[in-house]
């Protein structure tokens, strides 16, 4: 008996063929079906048609250089204002082309008292000192001059505190910097003043 046959366009190649009617055939050729499972993709960096079926690149060369021009932004220069390229894992809140453009941006902006965390001038702290004594302490000066609030106070007031010489408090508050507390006398004259509570202390 005379097997039926039948005519198919190829799905892949277009030609026309016969094949058998209980067999049904898409492509003309094992080739055909072949190129057929092959995703026939555009290279996502050159354009070129590409028979990868994973890849959306036709080579490694033109993923790293797709890779490359993700990653490398154009920015402007926040000093000057010129363009530049920069890697996207270098980029920061402020960017600059050279070293000469960040050095003169910081000079306007985080030097000073235009520092985002500087103090203005005359900003009082209380400070703890070795012996464990609070003390008040005064800022006179940028970028960052403190002395102690004692000391200033009577310097502003004429007194000359010379090598040697220290500010005693008369009633043992080291916060209460008024002028009628405040004494200055010499390191040994301190020491005897305090001995009982330097014994104490040891003890």
């Amino acid at each position: 008996m005379k097997r039926a046959m039948i005519e198919t366009q190829c799905q892949q190649c277009g030609r026309r063929f016969t094949h058998r009617k209980e067999h049904p055939n898409k492509y003309c050729s094992r080739q055909c079906a072949g190129l057929s499972r092959r995703h026939k993709v555009r290279c996502k960096h050159c354009g070129r048609i590409t028979k990868s079926s994973r890849n959306i690149f036709c080579s490694i060369k033109c993923m790293n250089l797709d890779k490359a021009a993700r990653t490398i932004k154009t920015i402007l220069c926040d000093e000057c204002g010129v363009l530049f390229s920069k890697h996207q894992c270098h980029l920061t809140r402020n960017n600059f082309c050279s070293k000469e453009c960040k050095g003169i941006w910081q000079s306007k902006n985080r030097s000073g008292a235009n520092h985002p965390r500087s103090e203005p001038v005359w900003t009082e702290k209380v400070r703890i000192d070795s012996n464990g004594r609070q003390r008040a302490w005064v800022k006179i000066a940028y970028p960052n001059i403190w002395v102690q609030r004692s000391r200033y106070l009577l310097e502003q007031q004429g007194f000359v505190i010379s090598e040697g010489r220290i500010v005693h408090h008369r009633d043992r508050d080291t916060l209460n910097d008024s002028l009628i507390n405040l004494l200055i006398v010499t390191r040994k004259w301190h020491i005897n003043r305090h001995r009982k509570e330097l014994n104490a202390g040891k003890s």
